[in-house]
């Protein structure tokens, strides 16, 4: 049985903590992480930002598979099972971006060329990227001499979620960490 930890980031929106926030979500996230577990033998652990252990467990390595996504998003069907049976496709040895779309149905976060432009997802086949946005992403377990950011990027076909307009890339919605940390992963391409 493969050991898999949803990493949920939880966002903060307007009329309420956090800890109430993304009810829908988790709803949605646990009806996913159940049809895993029923149907691919997958051990499912749901774990959330804004819980200090939860964060230690995510950083242990103990499970074969992360998924990264934020609580702001509205997941498609089978979004979770998608990722990966795309990374199985590759072999596992690479991090599986998800390309998200905003209200207009555009996408909005995902892979992106060496130079920053969002790449449009293929609607079949994996596409490989140089950076990605970090709204909704998976990484296999690697060996313990290998770096995530040695990893090939590949995103995943088609749009497997949405965001709303609490969540768009507007420059003053985007968080300062965000920021950089898209030029390390420039800098760190470059100096390959």
């Amino acid at each position: 049985m493969k050991s898999l930890a949803i990493y949920v980031t939880v966002v903060p929106s307007p009329g309420g903590p956090a800890a109430l926030q993304g009810g829908d979500f988790f709803t949605a996230c646990r009806h996913q992480a159940d049809l895993l577990a029923a149907d691919d033998d997958f051990e499912v652990e749901i774990l959330r930002s804004d819980n200090p252990q939860d964060k230690e467990k995510a950083a242990s390595g103990t499970y074969d598979f992360i998924i990264h996504v934020d609580s702001r998003l509205q997941l498609a069907d089978k979004a979770f099972s998608i990722m990966l049976e795309n990374s199985a496709f590759v072999n596992d040895k690479a991090i599986m971006v998800a390309s998200v779309a905003g209200p207009d149905g555009k996408v909005v976060y995902g892979g992106r060329s060496k130079n920053g432009k969002l790449i449009q997802p293929d609607p079949v086949i994996p596409v490989p990227c140089r950076i990605y946005d970090e709204m909704f992403y998976l990484v296999p377990r690697q060996a313990p001499s290998q770096h995530p950011q040695r990893l090939s990027l590949v995103m995943a076909p088609g749009i497997l979620a949405t965001c709303g307009e609490d969540a768009m890339p507007l420059p003053e919605k985007v968080p300062f960490w965000r920021k950089i940390s898209l030029l390390r992963r420039i800098v760190d391409f470059l100096n390959e």
